[in-house]
């Protein structure tokens, strides 16, 4: 039976290994760690998709003054576009400066798309009659202004051409909240896009490009400038983000699982000093973590910084089972595998099926990366009792034939006498009193409820974007600024959408509830708009040569009509081509000057703009804000909001994932053990170890966030999982508790220290939330472990029925 079981297994092994695990990557998404019903998140995701080039490297320049900066950004530019064979382009101004065309086609666009009215008015006042007082009258204007901002946009739209473009803009709105992209308000720092020569398909080989860019470009740049010593430069934008973070995921994970594979089998061999059966132990953690990576891969096809700690806890949780049935072998030698199965199948079932609900209790968690690490690391804990019981015991016992045939006394112990009787009841005492100081002294531990608990620790690329968002931005207006999108599937969609949007935010500026917003509707096409103007452009661009002569004859020179020169020939253009409506702006537009308002892409239509809150207002507590998410396809976005709307999550994790726990454990100790004594005996163990573990948590500083409150049930867990396993020891020899905690408590140490190590590998993980969960739950293992092997003993024995005392 056995050889056909193992080699069932070994296949099952390798076909789940390499099918699952091939499947398998590393999603590094932010955005994916949070919950997609929280305010907020989908707004940012589509922002984020639509509005930000993926592969699209942002390399920033802080330099000590202006000049440096502007200096250094030419310099690097063009040592950026000399290496065609890395680099496909590179952005370092509006993409209007590049090409002063998109100005006009902007402009034609804008006039094809304006209400009926305004379009007719304007191409009234391109008649004869009307051009030539108008064009004199605005030739008087400007040589009598003063006004820079009147000068300048006359002296090259003096027929006003670029007013529908402008149109429903409040100019002093757009200054404040649409920055520029590329440089800061005083020049000092300044931005290059930078894309490569081809799509890299794997974090690999996003991580292999940004190498030859830093090796073969910056590095020799700034070697051979000297000159910019000053100018300190950063990568950053979503490349940047996904080679560092994967890799940083794949150190972790390689790190976490080698740390405790050698921790789980150093402390092995401390316990039984034999050879085969650590190998054996080994092959056989190793089969449970691929069965267990292979169903990740085949369930999720990703795994997400969050959920990849699940790894680390396995590998310290199922040697439990393994060696929990060699160590009762042990005591017996002569015993055939099914006798050993017999007394350790219930603990072992038990202890298997609560840790797993209570992990699969995080499924609960609106926090998609824990709720992720629940499953798995449910999964993979019947995975590996499984395959400790069934695939390593027997073979263990085998191996390990002839070498024990004398039953190893591991449960007697001599009683002790004097102080050391006394010392379980003197520790709890001891620990009791320490509980009690550092809750007068430093009181419960705090609660952290701000967003960079799920960022890395040391991450180069979010350094670079929390300097750009600090520099591009003004200060006095962080917060303010809303993100407002618009997602439609058809431009009438689309468009009634935004005017659904317009009607909520006319109604909250009158009601002072905002000080303005900004929708493009006139921007985002509007078929029966353009449907009404476009048979009128064939006449107007029948009128070129006239209304540019006229403009001559007046005064204006070539380089003043030169714009208009250019709204003429698109609209000359579309007049032959006769495209189907409504017409979309030219791709040129979308990529450059209209990339971050409009975006369209197979079928999914977006618009972008933004709203202002009063000064000090929080969009996470506005209202309007909350009845903007309810409206079909409107998603208000933005990172300052994120976390804002964050800061409640904590209240929600509580409910959802410690709640159910604990419900959960409480049936279960009714089922496992039925037995008032024993119930509230583990009731006091598992209370005692959650206050030592609040105790260290004051002392130490940690607070809690709503990535380690998953900690909770997983002490909870696995307090009941100690407490199982000893108390079914005790039932079993019914001896003293010196024996039991000499016994069953030497294994349980061994599995309690290796499961605690398991998390405190975690501690060593590049993730602020990974870090402070694994530093909860090994505290509150390690604290189990103190309860169950140490003090439950003396107090099982200290309370039992006086008929059975001796």
């Amino acid at each position: 039976m056995f050889r056909l079981f193992h080699i069932v297994l070994l296949a099952a092994t390798v076909v789940l290994g390499i099918v699952g695990v091939s499947r398998l990557s590393y999603n590094v998404e932010i955005l994916d760690l949070l919950p997609n019903t929280m305010g907020g998140v989908e707004g940012t995701r589509i922002l984020k998709d639509t509005y930000e080039k993926a592969h699209q490297l942002v390399l920033t320049i802080d330099a000590p003054n202006a000049d440096v900066a502007a200096a250094a950004t030419e310099s690097l530019e063009a040592a950026l576009q000399a290496k065609s064979e890395v680099v496909r382009r590179v952005l370092s101004k509006p993409s209007w400066e590049s090409d002063p065309n998109q100005i006009g086609a902007l402009g034609a666009y804008a006039w094809l798309n304006a209400p009926p009215e305004k379009f007719n008015a304007m191409a009234a006042g391109l008649e004869p009659a009307q051009l030539r007082p108008a064009l004199e009258k605005r030739l008087a204007e400007l040589a009598s202004s003063i006004d820079a901002e009147t000068l300048g946009l006359g002296a090259y739209d003096p027929l006003a051409l670029m007013d529908a473009a402008k149109s429903g803009v409040d100019p002093a709105l757009m200054r404040g909240g649409a920055t520029n992209e590329f440089s800061s308000a005083d020049g000092f720092f300044r931005v290059l896009y930078v894309d490569p020569v081809s799509t890299p398909e794997t974090y690999r080989d996003t991580n292999n490009w940004l190498q030859r860019v830093r090796q073969e470009i910056t590095e020799p740049w700034q070697k051979a400038h000297p000159e910019f010593a000053e100018a300190k430069l950063a990568f950053t934008g979503s490349p940047a983000f996904r080679a560092e973070i994967s890799m940083g995921m794949e150190t972790d994970m390689n790190q976490s699982i080698g740390g405790i594979t050698i921790i789980v089998g150093f402390l092995f061999w401390l316990l039984h000093r034999t050879l085969k059966p650590l190998l054996l132990l080994m092959l056989s953690l190793l089969s449970a973590m691929l069965l267990t990576l292979g169903i990740a891969g085949l369930l999720y096809g990703s795994l997400n910084v969050m959920s990849m700690g699940f790894a680390a806890i396995l590998m310290g949780m199922i040697e439990d089972f393994g060696v929990i049935g060699l160590h009762d072998w042990l005591e017996r030698p002569k015993s055939t595998f099914w006798e050993t199965h017999r007394r350790v199948f219930p603990g072992i079932f038990w202890s298997a099926l609560t840790s797993a609900l209570v992990f699969g209790s995080l499924a609960f968690s609106v926090m998609p990366g824990i709720a992720q690490l629940g499953i798995l690391t449910g999964v993979g804990i019947l995975v590996g009792a499984g395959v400790m019981l069934y695939g390593f015991l027997p073979l263990a016992m085998k191996f390990s034939k002839g070498s024990h045939d004398k039953p190893r006394d591991l449960t007697q112990a001599p009683r002790p006498t004097g102080w050391r009787a006394h010392l379980p009841a003197l520790s709890a005492s001891a620990l009791f009193l320490f509980c009690l100081s550092v809750f007068a002294w430093k009181g419960m531990p705090g609660v952290y409820r701000e967003a960079n608990v799920l960022h890395p620790t040391h991450c180069a690329a979010m350094d670079g974007m929390m300097r750009l968002q600090d520099k591009m931005q003004p200060p006095e207006l962080l917060g303010e600024w809303l993100p407002l999108l618009a997602h439609g599937t058809t431009e009438a969609e689309l468009q009634s959408r935004l005017t659904a949007a317009r009607t909520e935010l006319e109604r909250a500026q009158l009601a002072g509830e905002i000080a303005s917003f900004y929708l493009p509707e006139s921007l985002a096409p509007n078929q029966a708009y353009q449907t009404q103007n476009f048979p009128a452009l064939a006449k107007l661009s029948a009128l070129k040569d006239q209304v540019l002569q006229t403009a001559d004859e007046v005064g204006f020179t070539e380089e003043g009509t030169a714009l208009a020169k250019q709204i003429f020939t698109n609209w000359e253009a579309w007049a032959k081509q006769s495209p189907t409506l409504p017409q979309w702006p030219d791709q040129a537009l979308l990529d450059g000057s209209l990339g971050k308002i409009l975006h369209l892409k197979s079928g999914n239509m977006n618009a972008s703009g933004f709203l202002r809150m009063n000064p000090g207002g929080k969009p996470a507590e506005a209202p309007l804000v909350k009845h903007l998410e309810t409206l079909p396809g409107i998603y208000p976005g933005g990172w300052a909001y994120l976390k804002e709307s964050l800061k409640p999550l904590l209240n929600v994790e509580i409910r959802r994932v410690c709640i159910p726990a604990v419900s959960i454990l409480l049936v279960l100790l009714v089922f496992v053990f039925r037995n008032v004594r024993e119930i509230l005996l583990v009731l006091a163990s598992v209370a005692f170890s959650g206050m030592i573990l609040l105790a260290f948590m004051s002392a130490f500083g940690i607070e809690w966030n709503f990535v380690n409150i998953g900690a909770v049930p997983l002490s909870l867990g696995l307090g009941l999982d100690f407490n199982i396993h000893m108390i079914y020891s005790l039932r079993r020899l019914n001896t003293t508790a010196e024996a039991s905690a000499n016994g069953i408590g030497r294994a349980l140490a061994y599995c309690g220290l290796s499961t605690g190590l398991g998390f405190g590998a975690l501690a060593m993980s590049g993730n602020r939330g990974l870090i402070t969960f694994g530093q909860c739950a090994m505290i509150g293992v390690l604290a189990t472990l103190f309860t169950a092997a140490f003090l439950l003993p003396w107090a099982w024995m200290k309370w039992r029925p006086q008929a059975t005392k001796g």
